[in-house]
């Protein structure tokens, strides 16, 4: 019973909503995938040299998980996550590429400041 009632307050809280109308659809889990996408580039950065390679990576990455998710999501029931609208699936893209831009610009900015300090 315990259990139920954290997994409740716990989805009750993830998809709490931060802006939602016709166009946008930005819940907490929004901000988890800015996170996520940031994280997954630093990842990409180890192994792939070419920033344009590691977006595409990521964004293909990205798109290949999110129908994932929907189908799955749609057929069984998994805890902590419910059944996602085409525009929250599209907004997750949006907002873990967001993250992996976001990332990407930390990089780039490291590696400019690396160089000016090498002279």
């Amino acid at each position: 019973m315990l259990k139920e009632q954290i997994e409740r307050f716990l989805i009750g809280f993830l998809e709490s909503t931060i802006v939602k109308n016709t166009f946008i659809d930005l819940d907490i889990w929004s901000i988890i995938h800015i996170i996520f996408g940031g994280l997954l580039i630093f990842a990409l950065f180890i192994l792939i040299k070419r920033r344009s390679i590691r977006l595409s990576v990521l964004f293909g990455f990205l798109l290949v998980w999110e129908l994932f998710e929907f189908i799955l999501y749609g057929v069984i029931k998994v805890p902590l996550v419910s059944q996602e609208s085409i525009q929250n699936v599209i907004w997750d893209l949006i907002t873990s590429m967001f993250g992996g831009l976001m990332a990407e610009f930390l990089i780039f900015l490291g590696q400019i400041l690396g160089k000016i300090r090498k002279g």
